[in-house]
């Protein structure tokens, strides 16, 4: 009888042991598959934000040549409203030159 429950001891101390192993083995595997799991996450949240990084500086990029173009555009309507003006003010302007060929020379 001392003997059936030394048996039954070994027994349910190697079973113990048994189930640690597994444990400690499919702890390790959990581990793994959630450091394999992690690791993609990192990667997809790397690549959205690569996308995104390239959507703003293509938005960017947009927006910069819309206000290029603008600013060009208001260069090219104030150059021809001083072409304007300069045209309306050519008489004066030669008059004014004229007049002062004329009084140099006439006072030599």
């Amino acid at each position: 009888m001392f003997t059936e429950e030394l048996n039954l001891i070994k027994e349910t101390e190697q079973n113990a042991e048994v189930l640690r192993k597994n444990a400690k083995t499919e702890a390790n595997r959990l581990i793994q598959e959630a450091d394999r799991q992690a690791g993609n996450l990192v990667s997809e949240a790397e690549q959205t934000a690569k996308g995104r990084v390239e959507l703003l500086i293509a938005e960017g990029q947009k927006e910069a040549q819309r206000q290029y173009e603008d600013a060009i555009e208001t260069a090219k309507r104030q150059c021809e409203e001083m072409a304007k003006l300069a045209e309306t003010r050519k008489p004066e302007i030669v008059k004014s030159i004229v007049e002062r060929i004329v009084e140099t020379s006439v006072n030599h």
